[in-house]
């Protein structure tokens, strides 16, 4: 078992909270190293988001959901082998690369909510 982290956003307009989700194995010494359970820490990080965003300056936000079958975020992008579920981990590497932030919040057989949120002006870009 392996450690999680994922960022949850609850609410709308001025009412938006951000929370940080991470999720810890916790392990049993007797014998063989055994899982026991796991330790879960969701802290509230409403204040530094809203901070970030006015560092940041003005933003773009686009969300998309659906309510399809859904899946597991954490295991898709942390399993998938090489050439595997590629349509995720590139429109994460494209919304960095302009200083941006992508959430990716979906539950089996719940749907799926992505939030692609950018800068209006984009960082300095260099090229190779």
């Amino acid at each position: 078992m392996s450690e999680a982290d994922a960022e949850i956003v609850l609410g709308e307009g001025e009412a938006l909270r951000y929370f940080d989700l991470r999720i810890s194995p916790l392990y049993r010494r007797h014998g063989d190293l055994a899982v026991a359970g796991r330790l879960i820490v969701l802290t509230d990080i409403t204040e530094r988001k809203q901070a970030e965003g006015v560092l940041r300056g003005p933003t773009i936000r686009l969300e998309v959901q659906d309510w399809g079958c859904g899946f597991e975020p954490l295991t898709v992008l942390k399993e998938a082998s090489l050439g595997e579920h590629i349509g995720l981990r590139e429109m994460r590497e494209r919304v960095e690369l302009v200083g941006g932030q992508l959430m990716i919040s979906s539950r089996p057989g719940i749907g799926t909510l992505v939030v692609a949120e950018v800068p209006l002006l984009a960082p300095d870009i260099k090229s190779h």
